[in-house]
């Protein structure tokens, strides 16, 4: 195996792990957000809020779960993995 390929592996398992990690973020801070509305009374303000939030990363963990199952679909055809945006 060829210094490029050691390499081109490299940064496929880095671009990889560091989708995983935001991912795992992401889920937390669904989980924290989540436990914090089944704090409040259903319908208070605070309580609609938080809701909002929760929607709102859920889709970003859906978001995230995408993306990185096409990076493993690239990585698997060989093809160019792009790295995700960090703030993501």
């Amino acid at each position: 195996m060829g210094e490029r390929n050691k390499s081109l592996e490299a940064s496929v398992r880095t671009v990889q792990r560091d989708d995983s990690d935001r991912l795992l973020r992401a889920v937390d801070e669904l989980r924290a957000l989540d436990r914090e509305k089944r704090l409040e009374e259903v319908s208070s303000r605070p309580f609609h809020d938080l809701a909002r939030q929760v929607e709102e990363k859920a889709r970003e963990v859906f978001r995230l779960a995408e993306q990185q199952e096409n990076s493993g679909a690239a990585a698997a055809h060989d093809e160019p993995i792009h790295e995700s945006d960090p703030d993501d």
